[in-house]
């Protein structure tokens, strides 16, 4: 139960970060590094169905840290200047969530808008790509350019991994377009009689 003096920020924090993960690219797309990290929710607690879709049980979180020093952390490992990052998300959900908690939880960030500039939704570009106009989960994504997707869904290093895969293929152009030469040619199309094929291809990227 949440207590009465909770209920108002619990409102924002129903869906706390309770995982990060994610993976150091250079400019070459070569990995440098990965990093993963559990995260204890402060005000809420996880759900079963948070459990069934991501493995992790309230007991996995009971020893760990919370938002504060996990985020300070990553953001550590991110390098000392900021401005020469660029951090990439499937959708802006991320971002989104991590601004609220830093905001409702009144934590002090050195560089936080160097950390939230420059933000890329790559779930956005990934559909501008296509041509669609809809939007793409991971493991449709994944599919899309055919390749399995390696890991467990949902799992946040396992997400940053796929992502940084697709990441790593949209910067090679004429590969992107070779790999999704099939589904481009649906979608361009839509106006002009494709619109049945197209649609029939949203089970395929929304698996």
């Amino acid at each position: 139960m949440i207590s009465n003096g909770n209920k108002k920020r619990f409102k924002q924090l129903r869906n706390e970060i309770i995982e990060i993960g994610a993976v150091m690219l250079d400019e070459e797309m070569n990995t440098l590094d990965t990093y993963q990290k559990y995260v204890k929710p402060q005000y809420s607690e996880v759900s079963k169905k948070i459990t069934n879709l991501t493995g992790i049980t309230n007991e996995m979180l009971r020893d760990k840290e919370d938002f504060e020093p996990c985020i300070k952390d990553f953001i550590v490992w991110l390098g000392e200047d900021l401005n020469e990052v660029e951090i990439c998300s499937w959708s802006m959900t991320d971002l989104e969530q991590i601004k609220c908690e830093i905001e409702e939880k009144n934590i002090e960030l050195d560089h936080l808008d160097d950390f939230f500039d420059g933000w890329r939704d790559i779930q956005k570009e990934f559909s501008k790509g296509l041509c669609f106009d809809g939007i793409v989960s991971l493991e449709g994504a994944m599919h899309a350019v055919d390749e399995n997707f390696a890991g467990k869904a949902h799992d946040a290093l396992a997400d940053a991994q796929n992502t940084a895969k697709l990441v790593m293929l949209m910067k090679d152009k004429k590969m992107f377009e070779k790999r999704t030469k099939t589904l481009r040619s649906l979608f361009e199309k839509k106006d002009t009689g494709y619109a049945l094929g197209a649609d029939l291809f949203k089970d395929f990227l929304n698996p």
